[in-house]
């Protein structure tokens, strides 16, 4: 078996062991496809749910934050609203104070003071002012008079079982700008049950009063339940996609079916039977949220199957939600799982037809390669064959080449070529006086003047310090302006050791002329 023959043989192990790789991966990829694809599908409703579950808790949570800031926002506009009619109210009072003729005494002045306020509050009843001085005796108690110069200082707020009117006091008179906020229970209306309240303090030094008036928590929670419900009316508009606030009491705040009542949600069930409205209440009082699962309406008011997502508004006696249709997640598994399918199928039939392809393409790129790595041998040989007829130094064809070359023109069409002879003149004294390196330098450079001037030429380097040259130019005055332009071209080199120097003498050939002569 010659040495072709073993190389093809390996190629062709090659290609068998490059098909069955392919086949192995295709295998592999179509089997990890089909495994991932059932896992996937009997997995694919569980995680669902669960991403949908953690959808609704990201939108709940961020109402319920929403709820936090609009509380906070109506609670500063309330706030500033307290600060300006306690502004307006000290000034007008004050005012009337300082119109009093003569030099009145400091009660003459709490009095003037006093009945200013209460004249403000007879006619205009939606702020009530109170004023007490700083030894916690009581000058004014809105439109009830029956407390006046009575000591309120010890006064307990029912809640926290604090003396909140020492705390008033103390507030204000540590204050650099005589004035502040305090935070306190007292009932809203005479043998009520007691309600926060927040209000805002000023003393005016004058008549050494402090005067106030506050807010109750319910006067500013309807802003922000009607706020909030306007924000949600807003937002979901969609029936299908909306969150819903209901009262503990069964109250409807806000819901997209206006048929959606209080005896409806009442009516709706847990999926054990049990009463769902009832069911979250008692869960809410240990927790501020929870899932539930219920049989409730769709947009049609339709019962179905439903996941909800229940979050306390805490302090309100509400809770918010949203829910998740169950049957909506199937009809999304059911298409999902045919997408699927088909896009296994599609792999499947994509993976072999490439897998083929690649057969195909890698059996004709592997026999494509053997022949152009045999091109390559045939190529380098030729270069190698080509390079044994160049001499080393010059690079100009040897004295082997130029017996076929000298044929070659012989056989050829031409009538008349020139063989020229060159000599290097002082080549071996160039040697002997600066060393053969030297004289190789002087050889180089007379044949790149060579090949300059006789370009298209066949030029040789016969031996030693001789050249030869086959030319297609044939007149004597031809090859004469030549040699001339060699002459003048290697003369006008400057900065050498030795100038360039060469014999010549010529022939002209034709058809009789005998080649071996």
């Amino acid at each position: 078996m010659d040495r072709k023959e073993r190389i093809r043989q390996r190629w062709a192990l090659i290609n068998k062991l490059f098909i069955i790789l392919i086949v192995v991966i295709v295998a592999f990829t179509i089997a990890r496809e089909v495994h991932i694809f059932m896992y996937t599908n009997t997995h694919y409703e569980e995680r669902l749910i669960e991403y949908r579950k953690s959808e609704l808790e990201l939108e709940i949570s961020a109402r319920i934050d929403e709820i936090n800031s609009i509380e906070m926002q109506v609670e500063s506009e309330f706030k500033e609203e307290l600060k300006y009619q306690i502004y307006m109210m000290d000034h007008f009072a004050s005012q009337n104070v300082s119109t009093m003729v003569g030099t009145p005494t400091l009660n003459e002045k709490r009095e003037l003071y006093i009945d200013s306020i209460y004249e403000y509050d007879l006619a205009e009843d939606e702020y009530l002012f109170f004023s007490f001085d700083t030894a916690g005796e009581a000058w004014l108690m809105g439109l009830d008079k029956s407390a006046e110069h009575s000591s309120i200082i010890g006064l307990i707020d029912p809640v926290t079982g604090e003396r909140f009117v020492e705390d008033m006091i103390n507030v204000v008179l540590d204050s650099e700008t005589n004035d502040g906020f305090h935070t306190y229970n007292w009932p809203k209306v005479l043998g009520g049950d007691p309600i926060e309240k927040t209000s805002y303090l000023y003393y005016n030094e004058e008549v050494d009063l402090i005067i106030g008036t506050g807010m109750y928590l319910d006067d500013y929670k309807e802003n922000v339940q009607q706020e909030l419900i306007t924000r949600i009316d807003a937002y979901y508009n969609d029936t299908e996609e909306y969150v819903y606030i209901l009262g503990f009491d069964a109250t409807i705040f806000a819901h997209p079916s206006p048929d959606f009542t209080s005896e409806f949600l009442l009516s709706l069930e847990l999926t054990n039977g049990a009463p769902a409205h009832e069911y979250i209440v008692a869960e809410l009082e240990d927790k501020e949220s929870l899932w539930v699962s219920y049989v409730g309406p769709n947009s049609d008011l339709e019962l179905v199957q439903k996941t909800g997502y229940i979050h306390e508004i805490d302090g309100w006696d509400m809770y918010m939600g949203k829910a998740i249709f169950l049957d909506d997640i199937e009809l999304i598994t059911q298409s999902y799982m045919r997408d699927s399918l088909f896009s296994l199928v599609v792999t499947v039939i994509m993976m072999t037809l490439i897998a083929g392809a690649l057969i195909y393409y890698l059996k004709r790129l592997i026999n494509h390669n053997f022949n152009d790595v045999q091109d390559e041998f045939n190529e380098q040989n030729e270069k190698i064959a080509a390079f044994s007829l160049r001499d080393s130094l010059t690079g100009l064809y040897n004295r082997k080449y130029f017996n076929r070359a000298f044929m070659n023109y012989h056989k050829n069409d031409l009538s008349q070529y020139s063989l020229i002879q060159g000599d290097a003149n002082g080549l071996k004294l160039t040697n002997d006086a600066f060393g053969h390196h030297e004289g190789d330098k002087l050889l180089q450079k007379i044949s790149l003047y060579l090949e300059e001037v006789f370009e298209g030429d066949d030029i040789f380097r016969w031996g030693g310090d001789e050249f030869l040259i086959l030319s297609k130019v044939t007149g004597k005055e031809a090859i004469k302006n030549k040699l001339k332009r060699f002459q003048k071209e290697s003369n006008a080199e400057s900065n050498t050791k030795v100038s360039v120097s060469v014999s010549f003498g010529y022939v002209i050939c034709d058809k009789k002329t005998d080649p071996y002569e």
